[in-house]
Order: structure tokens, then sequence, then C-alpha cells
């Protein structure tokens, strides 16, 4: 259940339904201690859990050399059914979220993921619903 709801954080936010997580999870070592159990849990998240979203983004295209791809990620939120129509704001809100930085790689990997699922959260409200966000 925990392991679902990261795959499900990390789809909703980027729409990588396709994309199997399985080799991010070994690659990473990942297991359901590292998963947030909820939305408010995300700021203690591990740096293992971190990896994670770093390599889903990697393998995605979505990251590359350190790089948020904005181009990429439009690609991937034209297949949602909520972001392709918005997508104007999508690209807005993904353009004020990629420059984030952390203190290695994963960690700037999931601050762009957080920043983003926030920001979706404010403007769609079944990102919020589905995450019991306030």
């Amino acid at each position: 259940m925990i392991l679902y709801f990261s795959t499900l954080l990390i789809a909703l936010i980027l729409s990588w339904v396709n994309l199997s997580s399985a080799d991010c999870i070994k690659e990473t070592g990942l297991q359901e201690r590292d998963v947030p159990k909820n939305f408010e849990a995300l700021p203690n998240a591990t740096e293992t859990y971190k990896c994670f979203v770093k390599c889903l983004m990697e393998e995605a295209g979505i990251l590359q050399n350190g790089e948020f791809r904005l181009d990429k990620a439009a690609e991937e939120w034209k297949q949602d059914s909520v972001y392709k129509t918005n997508l104007p704001k999508m690209l807005e809100i993904g353009n004020s979220c990629k420059l984030l930085k952390g203190e290695n790689d994963c960690k700037q990997a999931f601050n762009i993921n957080v920043c983003i699922l926030q920001k979706a959260a404010e403007v769609f409200p079944v990102v919020k619903d589905e995450f019991n966000l306030e």
C-alpha cells in the first residue's frame, strides 16, 4: 500500500504510468520503510527514496545529467487526462520548479518533484483530493 502511494504520487506528477519502477527499486534498494506514508511525511523522506525518485525521472528521460527536461515532462503531461487540458499551466509550474537545487542529484530531483506536486495541488482539485492535501 505504501509503495502504491509512492508510485501513484510520482505517476500523478509526471504521468509515468507506463514506467516500471522495478528497476529503480532494485537499483536504489528501496524498501517499504523508505516510502513516505503520506504527503505530510515527504519532508522527512529518506535518501533512498529521494534516489528512487531521481531514478524514475532519469528512466523517463525527464532528468538528464542533473537537468530537468521540461520538454520531456510536457510530452508525458500530454498523455495525462488532467494535465493535457491544462498544459500551459503545467509548463508554468514545471518552469518555476525546474531550477531547484539540492545537496546532491537525488535531493535535487526530489525537490523538483515535490515542488511540482505542491503547485499542481493548488491548481488541480483532483491532485489535492487524491492525497487529501490541505
